[in-house]
């Protein structure tokens, strides 16, 4: 009986099931933020070049968002480290931590969205980027939020 207890119990508290689906969601989503960093730090050097080529009408907003994307690829990059850090610890800040890591990711898709749009070339792919990842944010929120297995593995 004991045995067949601690075997349940081992099953609860490990990160399986889908949860290894949000240890995915957020490794992918730090590396996307890495493949950002490393394209918009590549932009940077080249800023000027571009914005005489390609005759951009506002290059203080251009410049704006440049810095903007590689400040927020470098602050993503690191909460996604801590998030997968507390996920592995089984943390109980674990659960409140990623709501607030999409709450964020997807404040800051938005925010390109609406101030950053009359420099982008493709605004539609932005869009739909931000229903995407709202989507997927919204059903990973109610998965951590409802789930009974999240809540008996993040309570050491």
């Amino acid at each position: 009986m004991k045995q067949e207890q601690d075997v349940y119990l081992k099953g609860i508290n490990s990160i399986s099931g889908w949860l290894i689906a949000v240890q995915v969601f957020i490794i992918l989503n730090a590396f996307g933020w890495i493949r950002n960093m490393e394209l918009f730090f590549g932009l940077l050097g080249e800023k000027d070049k571009i914005i005489e080529s390609q005759k951009i009408a506002d290059p203080f907003l251009y410049n704006a968002f440049i810095y903007y994307e590689i400040a927020a690829s470098i602050i993503f990059t690191v909460f996604s480290v801590a998030l997968v850090y507390y996920m592995i610890k089984r943390s109980r800040y674990f659960q409140v931590m990623f709501i607030v890591y999409i709450v964020l990711d997807l404040l800051a898709e938005a925010l390109v969205l609406v101030v950053f749009n009359s420099i982008s070339e493709t605004p539609l792919i932005t869009t739909e980027k931000l229903i995407f990842s709202l989507a997927i944010g919204v059903i990973f929120i109610i998965y951590v939020r409802i789930s009974k297995r999240v809540k008996q593995t993040f309570t050491i």
